[in-house]
């Protein structure tokens, strides 16, 4: 799939994947701990995509999750669809399978250790989907009185 036709910006993406802390079924997949997939725009601080997968994802699935986001940005995003000029990745062998179609596409990719903010984003998003109280107080304690 070619993504050539569409605007490229002078930016760098991360991408980066972490295995969740809590166990959750999905459809017919055996109970198990999921994937959070996140593609983060390091210029603007922005998350570019996130999903969650059952599993690590395969060079294919990477290449289609980056494909999604560049064609497609996400809710809300302040740039139209386009292309980073630098995909960073954190995973050689990924980065090493996806590589021949990122620069078939004009992008540039380079291999980084773990990123520090892929650990502090995945332990948030992992923390706001547990069923675990939430370490904040909550700010009036009436009984009888719940958030819903």
């Amino acid at each position: 799939m070619s993504l050539k036709g569409t605007p490229q910006k002078s930016e760098t993406w991360l991408f980066g994947f972490r295995q969740m802390d809590y166990r959750i079924t999905i459809s017919e997949v055996p109970s198990g701990r999921p994937y959070l997939l996140l593609l983060l725009n390091v210029e603007q601080h922005t998350i570019q995509a996130v999903q969650i997968a059952p599993q690590a994802p395969s060079a294919g699935e990477a290449r289609d999750f980056i494909s999604e986001a560049i064609l497609h940005p996400a809710p809300g995003a302040s740039t139209p669809a386009h292309r980073p000029s630098l995909i960073v990745f954190e995973d050689a062998g990924l980065m090493e399978a996806i590589e021949p179609w990122l620069s078939k596409n004009g992008i540039a990719a380079a291999l980084q250790e773990k990123a520090g903010v892929i650990d502090e984003i995945s332990a948030q998003i992992s923390d706001h989907l547990s069923d675990e109280p939430p370490d904040i107080m909550p700010l009036i304690d009436v009984p009888g009185v719940t958030p819903e």
